[in-house]
C-alpha cells in the first residue's frame, strides 16, 4: 500500500514536472517569437522613420521651391500692376484732356442751335404768319429739329474725334444743319437763303 501511494505521487510528481517543462518551453517560444516580432516592428520603424526623414527633405526642398516661384511670380505680378497703373494714370489724364475740349464744342453747338431756334421764331414773326400757319410750322420745326438732333447724335463721335480745337468742324455741321433747312424751306417755297444770309450776318456780328 505503501509502495502503491508513493508510486502514485512519482507520477504526479513526474507529470506536474512535465507539464511545468512544457510550459517552460512554451514560455521561451513564445518569448523568443515576442523578441522576433519586437525586432521586426523595430526595424520597421527604422525604415519607415528613414523613408519619413527622406520624405520630410523633400518636401522642404518643394517648399522651398514653391517660395522662391511665388516670391518672383509676386515681384512680376507687382511690376505689371504698376505698369498697368502708369497706363490708366496717362489715358485718364488724356481722356479728360479730350473730354473736356468735346464739352465746350458741345457747349458752342448747343448755344448756336439755341440761337438758330430762336432766329427760326423771329423770321416767322416778320413773315407775318398766321397762328394757323406758326402753329404748323412750329409742328414743322419741331419735327426738323427733331430729325436735326437724331443727326447731331449720329455725329457724336465723329465730333469727340475731331472736338480738339475743331471749331471750324462745329461750324461746318452747323452749316450742314442750315442746308437741310435749305432744302425743307425750298420744298415750301421760302426764301431760306435770304434768311439764312441774314443769320451769318448776325453770327458774324455776334
Amino acid at each position: 500500500m505503501v509502495l502503491a501511494d508513493a508510486k502514485a505521487e512519482a507520477d504526479r510528481a513526474r507529470e506536474t514536472y512535465e507539464t511545468r517543462l512544457e510550459n517552460s518551453s512554451r514560455l521561451e517560444k513564445d518569448l523568443r517569437t515576442q523578441q522576433r516580432l519586437r525586432g521586426e516592428v523595430q526595424a520597421a520603424d527604422k525604415e519607415k522613420g528613414d523613408e519619413a526623414e527622406g520624405h520630410k527633405k523633400e518636401v522642404n526642398e518643394r517648399r522651398k521651391e514653391l517660395e522662391t516661384a511665388n516670391k518672383k511670380k509676386d515681384e512680376e505680378a507687382e511690376a505689371h500692376q504698376n505698369m498697368l497703373w502708369q497706363m490708366l494714370k496717362a489715358a485718364n489724364k488724356k481722356k479728360g484732356k479730350d473730354a473736356e475740349t468735346y464739352k465746350e464744342d458741345m457747349s458752342e453747338l448747343r448755344r448756336r442751335i439755341k440761337k438758330l431756334r430762336g432766329l427760326l421764331v423771329e423770321k416767322r414773326r416778320e413773315l407775318g404768319a398766321s397762328k394757323e400757319d406758326m402753329e404748323r410750322q412750329l409742328r414743322t420745326a419741331r419735327h426738323n429739329f427733331k430729325l436735326m438732333h437724331e443727326r447731331w447724335l449720329g455725329t457724336a463721335n465723329r465730333l469727340q474725334g475731331i472736338a480738339k480745337g475743331s471749331s471750324r468742324r462745329v461750324a461746318e455741321l452747323v452749316d450742314e444743319v442750315v442746308a437741310d433747312k435749305d432744302c425743307e424751306i425750298s420744298r415750301r417755297g421760302a426764301s431760306w437763303s435770304a434768311w439764312r444770309m441774314s443769320w451769318e450776318t448776325g453770327w458774324t456780328n455776334s
